[in-house]
């Protein structure tokens, strides 16, 4: 009992200096607790205020925090549980502070009691000798929590176990952010992460961080390490001292891994099972310390990122139903946002023939008749329509006549031995020859034919019959059966995702039960406005044939253009809009 009455002092003082404003406290097990006599003390040299007893009955009776103002001071009682079952309390007067003050002084008093239950337990159930050890923890603890900041505590702490320890070098790294950051060497105020010595640590410490348990590598005796476990890392740190032991300790806090210790102890001067215990003790006691420092430390937006974490474990506690059900509709809204699908690029479509021949006036003259008209399907060489010939076939015969009469003239010349007068009448014969050849040639093209298979998609101009024509005059314009292309009309802003090779699918207007696949083949420069907004003219082939199919069709095609976030897929074109409105 004087060996743990001499550790609980030496805790309370600890306790009430971590607490700046404390000018008094009491330690009050539940045996001695109807007497009204304190435990423990603090200072030793006063006696204990009858309203700090008369709060610690109170946190007995009812076994929670008791807060109680005392004048121009606040009287705080805290409950102290040893494995499960109510010990005692501890009572402390502090200053007045604002809420969030009093949250830092619970949260001091928390880690307190943790070292108090610590304690009370080896007592309890060792009932051995711990009173050197215990003290080394303490004045341990105490060094680390003197110091004002994380840095300062994190070193106190390497040097004064490279010191206890026969060690070569202690090195500490704390988790943040999901790595784990090389904080601390001993002996060391100044040291450079860059280096090779200083990375092969900190991949050590991540190794054992990633497994989630401690690594002892003997130099004397590397086989015999635990098979289960890599030590690459661990390897990679002994190969650079060949000499040495390699002793990685996990830091914890409430079961989550905080960071890692790594010890290089000389391989003449091995680190037993118990000072690898003490070890273990020593840091299940600094770890909160070091926990709350390094949250105390963070930027502003590390402790928002804390306190929503704290939120969401008290809004997902066993109560608040309703909000458990929204915020888990939420959670699966967003995780539906970040599943990928495909992203396809809406247009409209127009389908046309590859291949079209247009049949113009060959002369000018009349229409004499018409056999065709728009949508018929014409064979090659078919007739389609004719042009009045009556003045050519006219024309033929005058021709025809003359040349007659101009061979006549040549027979009598050269039977008459008239050289000159024979000339002249060949000259006139081969004249009229090539006339008429030319007449005859143009009433050959009064028959107007198809010049391919295929169907008219031109005007109808049967309202035209009898009327005069111009030589180039467009009469019929056909369109081949086989090879459609498609006219895709992209909006400008997709227009940047859209590139030869890509496919996609085509339903016409007259075909709706049937998707028509394609391929994209030019994406061309030409623009045209159509309901106010600008479109681009992509041209595409059709992967098949189908006889339904006609030039002229409409209808939607979709373009497949990639994977994408359904969030992105649903909300990029808000986005988009918003970054031209607001030019950011």
């Amino acid at each position: 009992m004087p060996l743990l009455n001499s550790l609980l002092k030496h805790w309370l003082r600890l306790q009430c200096q971590m607490v700046a404003t404390t000018s008094a406290g009491v330690l009050v097990s539940q045996g001695n607790a109807d007497g009204h006599q304190p435990f423990v003390r603090w200072p030793d040299q006063e006696s204990a205020a009858p309203a700090l007893l008369a709060l610690a009955g109170q946190v007995m009776a009812k076994q929670r925090l008791q807060l109680q103002p005392d004048g121009e001071a606040l009287l705080l009682g805290q409950p102290v549980t040893v494995d499960g079952a109510f010990w005692g309390a501890v009572v402390l007067r502090i200053g007045k502070r604002e809420k969030l003050d009093l949250q830092a002084t619970l949260k001091l008093l928390q880690w307190g009691t943790t070292w108090l239950q610590f304690l009370l337990f080896q007592q309890a159930n060792e009932q051995r000798d711990l009173s050197a050890k215990a003290q080394e923890h303490l004045e341990l603890l105490a060094s680390v929590l003197r110091e004002p900041s994380l840095a300062e505590a994190t070193i106190s702490l390497v040097n004064r176990l490279a010191t206890r320890q026969p060690c070569e070098r202690v090195s500490l790294g704390l988790c943040a952010r999901r790595r784990l950051d090389l904080v601390a060497v001993s002996f060391s105020a100044n040291f450079d992460k860059r280096t090779r010595s200083m990375q092969e640590l900190t991949a050590a410490m991540q190794e054992a961080v990633e497994q989630r348990q401690d690594i002892h590598l003997c130099a004397t005796d590397a086989a015999a390490a635990n098979p289960a476990q890599l030590l690459r890392c661990h390897r990679l740190v002994q190969q650079s001292r060949p000499s040495m032991d390699v002793h990685t300790f996990l830091l914890r806090h409430q079961q989550q891994v905080i960071g890692a210790l790594v010890m290089e102890v000389p391989a003449a001067t091995p680190l037993g099972t118990a000072d690898q215990e003490w070890i273990e003790q020593l840091l299940s006691l600094v770890a909160p310390v070091l926990h709350f420092r390094q949250a105390a430390s963070a930027s502003g937006l590390q402790a928002l990122r804390s306190g929503l974490t704290g939120f969401l474990q008290r809004w997902f506690g066993p109560q608040h139903l309703t909000g458990k059900l929204v915020s888990g509709g939420l959670l699966l809204f967003l995780l539906v946002l970040f599943i990928p699908a495909d992203y396809r690029v809406q247009t409209d479509a127009v389908v046309e023939n590859i291949d079209r021949h247009v049949l113009v006036a060959p002369q000018d003259g009349y229409l004499g008749a018409i056999n065709a008209r728009p949508g018929d399907r014409v064979a090659r060489q078919q007739l389609l329509a004719e042009l009045n010939d009556a003045e050519l076939t006219l024309e033929r015969r005058k021709l025809a006549s003359q040349v007659q009469q101009y061979r006549q003239e040549y027979d009598n010349a050269l039977a008459t031995a008239n050289r000159s007068q024979a000339a002249i009448a060949a000259a006139q014969v081969e004249q009229a020859q090539v006339q008429l050849r030319l007449i005859e040639q143009q009433l050959a093209q009064t028959k107007l034919t198809s010049p391919i298979a295929g169907t008219i998609v031109s005007d109808d101009i049967r309202q035209s019959l009898g009327a005069p024509v111009k030589q180039g005059e467009v009469l019929f314009e056909i369109a081949a059966d086989a090879g459609y292309l498609v006219q895709l009309y992209v909006d400008e802003r997709d227009i940047t995702a859209v590139a030869p090779g890509q496919t996609g699918n085509l339903k016409l207007t007259s075909l709706p039960g049937d998707a028509l696949a394609f391929t994209l083949t030019h994406v061309t420069p030409v623009s045209e406005v159509r309901d106010g907004r600008n479109y681009f003219r992509v041209e595409a082939s059709l992967s098949g044939e189908d006889l339904a199919v006609r030039p002229g069709m409409t209808g939607s095609g979709r373009i497949l253009v990639g994977r994408r976030a359904l969030g992105w897929i649903w909300f990029h074109d808000i986005w988009h809009w918003l970054r031209l409105t607001l030019w950011f």
